[in-house]
């Protein structure tokens, strides 16, 4: 198996793997998902940001997802519910009263409570740690689902020591950003290519990590993408456990 590297002639992806010390993965749709659609933009809503109201004769409230404010919630250091709703109501212009602070617990407990893994997680992941490969986990994120994907019933955090762990809301920075990217290289001493980024998103992921020297893998579950339609470089994988054999662990 080949593809295109860096802009280069074709490699083979064994030579490229081979080189492979550690192993970043996205979170959101590539080890988990959430049944909760958009939680950011419904906690917008609930702060009446980006929101209309009805006119005489019109259809009813209109809502437009803000990218400031997606940004600012995925970058910021608050993990208080209320202080975390103040400040982007503050910044942004919202309102929060008793019923805009119901809304938003309801969006945050729910978001919690739909997480689930996709199949080829725990059998992706268990070989690449009885294989003594280092995990580390580079997500945009906010700070509420952490305790319940890390620290409770899934025990992702048995995968990802807490210092492999690079949260947005920690870093101040989101994918593709390349700071946060290189945050996470700092915390692997190694060189960028000899790391390992993996993620169902070809920007922010992929394009991401390519940025900054790492190599970079795309989970296309759903076969959104050929792979000669991809930026040189990138690695093209039906599912995580394609992943084992080019470094060369059973599947």
């Amino acid at each position: 198996m080949d593809f295109r590297y860096g802009g280069g002639p074709k490699k083979n992806i064994g030579a490229v793997m081979d080189k492979v010390k550690f192993v970043f993965f996205d979170l959101w749709k590539t080890l988990t998902t959430s049944h909760c659609r958009e939680p950011v933009y419904s906690v917008q809503r609930a702060l009446s940001v980006g929101v209309s109201h009805t006119v005489e004769g019109g259809a009813g409230d209109g809502f437009v997802p803000n990218d400031a404010f997606l940004r600012h919630c995925l970058t910021t250091n608050i993990s208080d519910r209320r202080q975390f709703a103040e400040h982007a109501a503050s910044k942004f212009g919202g309102r929060l009263d008793d019923e805009s602070m119901a809304a938003i617990n309801k969006v945050l407990d729910a978001e919690s409570g739909c997480v689930a893994e996709f199949y080829d997680v725990r059998k992706t992941l268990d070989a690449l740690k009885a294989a003594g490969i280092p995990l580390g986990i580079i997500s945009n994120l906010w700070a509420f689902p952490v305790p319940y994907i890390f620290e409770s019933a899934h025990g992702l955090g048995d995968f990802f020591p807490a210092d492999h762990r690079v949260y947005s809301f920690l870093s101040g920075h989101r994918k593709p950003e390349p700071e946060i990217f290189l945050d996470g290289l700092e915390r692997t001493g190694l060189k960028p290519e000899e790391v390992l980024m993996v993620g169902d998103n070809l920007q922010a992921d992929c394009i991401g990590a390519r940025s900054v020297g790492m190599q970079a893998a795309l989970i296309d579950r759903e076969g959104l993408y050929k792979q000669e339609e991809l930026p040189m470089g990138i690695i093209h994988l039906p599912d995580l456990t394609s992943m084992l054999p080019l470094l060369n662990l059973a599947s």
